[in-house]
């Protein structure tokens, strides 16, 4: 019987993190608040740079976002196709609240943002408008993918 072969990981370059970024929808976003390391589950969009998404008013990490500008958090994503097959994206980034234009904030920025939730997510509707819409600054995408069989 022979030992178990290690499995092979390699690392994808900016290119790759980004198309498993676009092909997806479903992240997890990590953060500190009040001395507490937390993860959630988030819907996001990939456009321009930026990863975008809508939260309730309150939710944790996006209260964050209105607590000050520029809040380091990580955001990871995964794709897994079978047993050690898949890819895996780690961002580092500062996350900003897209404020609405009557509270000062950038009208094309807030639309933008609203129809990049709104595709996410066609049934929202009128709730999109209702959600605390933050973005994402992606300042570091690292990527890696594991070839081994499944």
């Amino acid at each position: 019987m022979s030992a178990p072969q290690p499995q092979a990981f390699r690392p994808l370059d900016r290119a790759g993190a980004d198309a498993i970024l676009a092909r997806n929808r479903v992240g997890r976003i990590a953060y500190t608040r009040r001395g507490r390391l937390e993860v959630e589950p988030v819907l996001y969009a990939w456009a321009d740079g930026w990863l975008w998404a809508r939260t309730s008013y309150g939710c944790g990490w996006a209260a964050l976002a209105g607590e000050s500008h520029g809040t380091p958090v990580v955001f990871e994503v995964d794709e897994v196709d079978a047993g050690f097959r898949w890819r895996s994206v780690v961002v580092r980034g500062v996350l900003h609240p897209v404020e609405h234009p009557a509270d000062g904030g950038d009208p094309a920025v807030w639309v933008h943002a609203v129809e990049l939730v709104r595709a996410l997510d066609p049934g929202a509707g009128a709730a999109a408008l209702r959600s605390a819409l933050v973005r994402i600054a992606v300042e570091e995408a690292a990527a890696r993918e594991g070839g081994g069989e499944g």
